[in-house]
């Protein structure tokens, strides 16, 4: 199922785990810019249905099954996702292939980070948003993404900013050429 949403976003729907894309990204290098919603999961009580929080109370088992419907709707495998450690501030990190499972397979070994940046392929970037506003980064001339959790310290930090200014630094990203998604909260 393909529901159109506004004239930037589409819900889809596919083996019942819904997310909301933005087919803006999807033009750029089939790159997928995918929000989950809290529909099609396997959690139950406090937690129905699509919880991704490991640390909420949910079981594991649960979480991951979760992570595992949603990242085959998005085409990433889950083992890959590369997690922040969000804690409301404006750090805004670079990632590699090195960090791919950090958070989820593995013990991160960073902290205090809002938002990741790549230019390396298959390096599916993940921020958690609630009432904080998950803002997504591509530049299509340096084939970099970005992804940033704003709550309302990082944006008065003006993480967004941040972002994009360790893309220019990083990858030689012209802030002219970056395409931003602001995703729901």
């Amino acid at each position: 199922m393909r529901q159109i949403l506004n004239q930037n976003a589409v819900l889809e729907c596919i083996e019942q785990t819904p997310y909301i894309s933005f087919p803006a990204f999807e033009l750029f290098d089939g790159r997928i810019c995918g929000f989950s919603t809290r529909l099609g999961g396997v959690s139950r009580g406090c937690f129905a249905s699509m919880n991704l929080g490991f640390a909420r109370g949910d079981s594991e088992e649960n979480v991951m099954e979760n992570y595992r419907s949603l990242c085959k709707n998005l085409g990433i495998v889950p083992e890959r996702l590369v997690f922040t450690d969000q804690v409301h501030n404006t750090v805004v990190r670079r990632a590699s292939a090195a960090d791919c499972g950090k958070g989820m397979i593995y013990q991160r070994d960073y902290s205090g980070v809002d938002g990741h940046i790549t230019n390396e392929p298959n390096v599916p970037l993940l921020v958690f948003g609630a009432d904080c506003v998950p803002i997504f980064l591509y530049d299509q001339a340096e084939h970099a993404i970005g992804a940033v959790h704003a709550g309302w310290k990082g944006t008065a930090g003006k993480i967004a900013a941040a972002a994009v200014r360790r893309m220019e630094e990083s990858f030689g990203s012209r802030a002219d050429h970056i395409v931003a998604v602001i995703g729901p909260s």
